[in-house]
């Protein structure tokens, strides 16, 4: 069984608890029962829990799921790469930040891999992939976007970056992958 690190769902859960009321006819008892505990930082929680949880969120935020967990991407992004993680972060040089930011992905979700599969620096574009990730109604593979577009702006290119999302398993593929170029 997949399992998520409470890094990755501490946003949510602070969602949700400061919407509760709002959020309260969208909760099951499991959900209510889960965001109503400590979440760890640093502890698995099974992946059953974090999408009940995260599918919650997206119908909070409308819009698609995938724009939804595009931003909690960009929440985890925005905490962890100011926080624990700010070390990853190499000011001017995106194609080096992803080398290492890549390795951060085993540190939310257990069964998964991101990777760059490809990257030449000097046409400043490169190809990611996501592999193991659980079959889910949740895209998310989404978060990669909006963590993506967070490290382009700590980095400095946010203006000139542009990513998108080639190849999905929720389309049928059998990994997800990421285009990306800057400059």
């Amino acid at each position: 069984m997949a399992k998520v690190k409470g890094t990755a769902l501490v946003p949510a859960v602070k969602l949700v608890r400061k919407n509760r009321k709002k959020l309260e006819p969208l909760l099951d008892d499991a959900t209510r029962a889960f965001v109503s505990q400590r979440i760890l930082p640093g502890a698995w929680y099974p992946m059953e829990d974090a999408t009940r949880l995260l599918l919650v969120v997206c119908r909070f935020f409308g819009g698609s799921p995938a724009q939804a967990m595009e931003l909690v991407g960009r929440f985890c992004a925005e905490d962890d790469l100011r926080g624990v993680y700010e070390n990853v972060i190499q000011a001017d040089d995106l194609a080096r930040t992803f080398r290492r930011a890549v390795m951060l992905c085993r540190n939310y979700v257990d069964t998964a891999t991101l990777s760059v599969a490809h990257m030449d620096a000097a046409l400043k574009q490169y190809v990611m992939r996501l592999d193991g990730m659980p079959k889910s109604d949740v895209p998310y593979c989404a978060c990669v976007l909006g963590m993506a577009k967070v490290v382009a702006r700590f980095v400095g290119v946010e203006d000139t970056y542009k990513i998108e999302e080639t190849r999905c398993t929720l389309r049928g593929d059998p990994f997800c992958e990421f285009h990306s170029r800057w400059g």
